[in-house]
């Protein structure tokens, strides 16, 4: 973590005044919240929306498909143990196990939102930050756009 806040930091010097400005302004109108996080785990997180709001799409369907589907599977096995107990009782209870797994993962949410956010924050500031260098070694692109090269 400290050596990913040295680099944040040397990356951060090789900016000029106007381009740091530059970079809060981005950084307030585009951070995530932690308290905005959290409150979309407790209200609505069976619809994923905190995996949504901090960029994870792939999490976020995970989470609103996965409960579902193995509900499905459950009730599958369930009606199947009738005619073949095993293999009913086999699917039942594979399913069930993986809802527990899903809902240990929701628990194991609560406790890692701050890091997700954090990590999500820093990407963010990485990305504007090569986006401003990236804007300085364009030839025809001056650096302050009231100022001609």
């Amino acid at each position: 973590m400290a050596n990913q806040s040295e680099r944040l930091i040397a990356l951060k010097s090789g900016l000029d005044e106007r381009e740091l400005h530059i970079l809060n302004i981005e950084l307030d109108r585009r951070r995530k919240s932690t308290g905005v996080t959290f409150a979309l785990w407790f209200f609505l997180s069976w619809l994923g929306l905190h995996k949504f709001y901090l960029g994870r799409i792939a999490t976020g369907v995970l989470y609103v498909v996965a409960p579902w589907i193995l509900i499905l599977v459950f009730v599958v096995g369930f009606v199947m143990a009738e005619s073949n107990p095993e293999a009913g009782g086999a699917t039942a209870g594979l399913s069930l196990l993986a809802l527990l797994v899903y809902g240990a993962w929701w628990v194991v949410d609560l406790f890692t939102i701050p890091r997700q956010v954090n990590a999500y924050n820093e990407s963010l500031e990485y990305e504007i930050i090569a986006s401003l260098n990236a804007r300085k070694q364009r030839p025809g692109l001056s650096p302050n756009p009231t100022q001609p090269e």
